[in-house]
C-alpha cells in the first residue's frame, strides 16, 4: 500500500506530461480514492498534497484563487503563530497541574490546505474570508512514563480437597474462599453410584431366585 501511494504521488506530481483528458480521470481518482486511504493511514503529508494536486487539475482556477489568497496572507499567519504558539508553550510548561503528569509539551502550528479551506468554503457557503480556521496551533502533551507493577507469578492450580483464598491483585478489599465444595460434590456422587449400582445388584439376585 505504502509503494502504491509513492507511486501515486509521483504521478501525481507529474501529470502535466500527460493527456488532458487523463489528467481529469486520474486526478478525480486520486481524489476519491488515494487521498483518503492516506488519510486513514495517518500519512498526513500525503493526504494534503495528493489533495491539494488533484484540486489544482480538476477546479485549476478555484485553486488558484484559494492558493493565491492563502499564499498572500503567509506573512501574517506566520506573525499569529509564532507569538500564539510561545505563549500556549509557555502557559502549558508552567502549569501547576501538568506538573509530574506531563513529561513534554509540544506545540506546533499549521496552514489550512488549498483543498481543505475550498472544501469548507463549499460547506458553509462562505467566502475565503469567512474561514476563521486557516491556521491553527496543535499541541502534542506526551504523558510521564510510569513504571508498570511487576507481573505476578503464576501460581500452580491447588490439591484436590485444599482450602483457596484468592485476594484480587488491584483492589485487595475481596476475598474468595472455596471450602472442598466441588471435591464434596464428587465425593457425594460417587457415593450415590455406589448405592444405585448395590440395588441393581440386589434386584437381580432377586429375580434369579
Amino acid at each position: 500500500v505504502l509503494v502504491k501511494l509513492a507511486d501515486r504521488l509521483h504521478n501525481m506530481r507529474t501529470l502535466q506530461h500527460m493527456p488532458p483528458h487523463k489528467r481529469a480521470a486520474t486526478a478525480r481518482e486520486t481524489l476519491q480514492i488515494f487521498a483518503p486511504l492516506a488519510h486513514r493511514l495517518g500519512l498526513w503529508a500525503y493526504k494534503t498534497e495528493l489533495s491539494d494536486l488533484s484540486f489544482k487539475y480538476l477546479f485549476p482556477a478555484e485553486f488558484m484563487e484559494v492558493q493565491e489568497y492563502i499564499e498572500r496572507m503567509a506573512p501574517q499567519y506566520e506573525d499569529v503563530i509564532a507569538s500564539s504558539q510561545d505563549k500556549v508553550q509557555r502557559l502549558l510548561s508552567s502549569d501547576e497541574w501538568l506538573q509530574g503528569r506531563i513529561r513534554s509539551v509540544s506545540v506546533t502550528g499549521r496552514t489550512k490546505s488549498v483543498y481543505s479551506t475550498w472544501k469548507k468554503m463549499q460547506r458553509h457557503g462562505c467566502e475565503i474570508e469567512r474561514v476563521h480556521d486557516l491556521v491553527a496551533l496543535r499541541v502534542v502533551l506526551c504523558e510521564e512514563v510510569r513504571e508498570l507493577p511487576p507481573t505476578p507469578t503464576p501460581t500452580p492450580p491447588p490439591a484436590a480437597g485444599s482450602t483457596v483464598t484468592w485476594m484480587p491483585p488491584a483492589r485487595g478489599h475481596a476475598q474468595a474462599h472455596f471450602l472442598q465444595a466441588e471435591v464434596l460434590e464428587a465425593q457425594a456422587a460417587q457415593q450415590a453410584a455406589q448405592q444405585a449400582a448395590q440395588v441393581a445388584q440386589a434386584a437381580q439376585a432377586a429375580q434369579a431366585a
